[in-house]
């Protein structure tokens, strides 16, 4: 496959997937960089998209500069993972404080989760830090209202700078609902399962019910 996917060669790869499965229109779900990534679909290809469920997810940096600082900072991070493998970057990950709440769940989830995480290749690891990573993608700020689909915001209430983002987001869509979900980080769908589930199936739900579906 190709190697050094920009955001827009994903997005384009989304289009072909949802033809090859004969999908004309979807609810589109996306998590963190995947929330990115759905975010940037539904802004180049909306007529794919009946509604967007965006899971602690962000439209990119605001300036130029946090930009250039943030590919700086993840070229190091590329450079690093290289140079000391995926064990070493996983450690390193799993200490940020974006996933300290993770700490609370069950030892064996835990221990499921880290095992994913070292099926990663080095390669691939870094490549997605510098083709698309936060600091090359581009930043919809500015471009939020252009989406007329309804949009469903999930947070993590102990996530609190995605707390403030989705909060700055809620206020720039059409149509969309924000939740904030109790006990819970930046992984919703890990760390409160049950509640997450409950928020997609009826946001879903009501949405296919306002379409006669």
């Amino acid at each position: 496959g190709e190697s050094n996917l920009s955001m827009s060669d994903v997005c384009r790869h989304l289009t072909l997937l949802l033809a090859h499965l004969s999908i004309e229109k979807c609810h589109l779900l996306g998590y963190s960089m995947g929330g990115r990534t759905a975010l940037s679909f539904a802004m180049w290809y909306p007529l794919y998209v009946d509604s967007l469920l965006l899971e602690s997810a962000s439209p990119g940096l605001r300036t130029t500069k946090e930009q250039l600082e943030r590919v700086e900072k993840d070229t190091k991070l590329a450079e690093r993972i290289r140079r000391d493998g995926v064990e070493e970057f996983v450690d390193f990950w799993e200490a940020i404080p974006l996933f300290s709440t993770q700490q609370k769940l069950p030892q064996r989830l835990q221990q499921r989760i880290r095992e994913e995480r070292l099926q990663q290749s080095v390669e691939g690891l870094a490549t997605s830090l510098t083709s698309v990573g936060t600091g090359t993608q581009p930043s919809w700020w500015s471009a939020l209202r252009k989406v007329k689909q309804p949009v469903c915001l999930i947070v993590g209430k102990d996530d609190e700078k995605f707390v403030q983002i989705n909060d700055q987001m809620a206020n720039e869509f059409v149509h969309s609902e924000c939740y904030l979900v109790p006990n819970a980080g930046h992984a919703v769908h890990i760390e409160q399962p049950d509640d997450f589930a409950h928020i997609v199936q009826r946001f879903i739900h009501k949405n296919n019910m306002e379409k006669g579906i």
